[in-house]
């Protein structure tokens, strides 16, 4: 970026938010990180409906327990076998 920009306060948030080293256990630096924790608090803090008002503990519980894998074996014809328990992750 140094060939690019004669001034680091030229360079775009994004731009240099992408350039950040990711923080441990990340994929993302400091900034991007910083950005997206006070967006996803302001929409959890600023919803009336957000699920953790509206269901009891014990509805809560398994709700966050519940797993993309298991949404799709139940509700396609998908079966155990055919799809990791983590659909997130790429079976190396």
């Amino acid at each position: 970026m140094a060939s690019i920009y004669s001034d680091v306060d030229q360079i775009d948030m994004w731009t240099g938010g992408l350039a950040e080293d990711a923080l441990p256990r990340s994929h993302v630096g400091r900034l991007i990180h910083s950005v997206l924790v006070e967006q996803f608090e302001a929409l959890r803090d600023g919803s009336r409906f957000w699920y953790q008002r509206s269901f009891s503990w014990r509805a809560r519980r398994n709700l966050e327990r519940t797993r993309l894998s298991t949404i799709i074996r139940r509700d396609s014809e998908v079966r155990c076998g055919e799809i990791p328990r983590n659909v997130f992750k790429v079976a190396r």
